[in-house]
């Protein structure tokens, strides 16, 4: 069986070209102010976080949990493979107090970076890649951590979101639109997404793919790749429930 995230006809846009400029544009006013302020906190809480302490934020993209937890006092490294995204977050950073260092980087590839309290996986950035990719990831940011650091993969709560399946979304930013139609690949455990984009009038198409993993299967790929312990939460901290819409899986080194 194929285990990957893969578009028909091998169609899928290169995720550089996916979380480009225009991502900021359409997902920030979704995930600013009230939400955000309650992310962060539950990261500190259940990361076990304080200031001072070192957090590794992987594919940050426009640095919006990096910044409010380096509002915490925490050492914040954002690490993006995007350079429009980069440079998106260091303007939003460039008027705080205590602002993160923002690097480019690969989730694949983080052997030059270690010894960090805590890493984050946020708001669904894992699973694009081939299963022993996704895996290989989880090693990566397990070479990071110090003993005892904890890894915090926060994502849809697949046993809830299968019921609620949305085939199509549509976001705007002023006249420009972001016109998703998704689709799921039973067979592969894969959600296959059709973007529309328009901007300034002008229609761009292209294709995403995401391995939707369990968090029975990602407790189970943690362990395998080195974790000492995994716990599955909500949005709100408690117990996985069937009707919970995120999941906060915590891994320890």
């Amino acid at each position: 069986m194929n285990h990957g995230p893969t578009a028909p006809n091998d169609r899928r846009t290169p995720i550089i070209e996916v979380f480009d400029e225009h991502y900021a544009r359409f997902w920030a006013p979704e995930l600013a102010d009230k939400r955000l302020a309650r992310e962060s906190q539950l990261v500190l809480r259940l990361g076990g976080f304080t200031a001072g302490d070192r957090v590794l934020d992987i594919a940050c993209a426009y640095g919006r949990m990096s910044i409010a937890l380096a509002r915490c006092g925490i050492d914040v490294t954002g690490l993006d493979i995007s350079d429009a995204l980069l440079n998106e977050a260091r303007q939003r950073a460039r008027d705080e107090e205590r602002s993160p260092e923002f690097v480019h980087g690969d989730m694949r590839d983080l052997k030059e970076f270690g010894g960090f309290d805590g890493a984050l996986l946020w708001f669904t950035c894992f699973g694009y890649f081939e299963h022993s990719e996704n895996q290989q990831v989880l090693r990566q940011v397990l070479g990071c951590l110090r003993p005892g650091g904890r890894l915090l993969l926060e994502t849809r709560h697949w046993d809830s979101m299968r019921r609620r399946f949305e085939p199509t979304t549509v976001r705007s930013a002023g006249d420009d639109l972001l016109i998703e139609h998704h689709r799921y690949d039973a067979e592969t455990g894969t959600q296959i997404t059709d973007q529309v984009l328009v901007i300034d009038g002008r229609r761009t198409e292209r294709s995403t793919a995401v391995r939707r993993y369990g968090f029975p299967e990602l407790r189970a790929m943690c362990l395998d790749a080195g974790f000492r312990s995994v716990s599955g939460y909500d949005q709100d901290g408690r117990s996985l429930g069937p009707e919970s819409e995120r999941c906060v899986l915590v891994a320890t080194a």
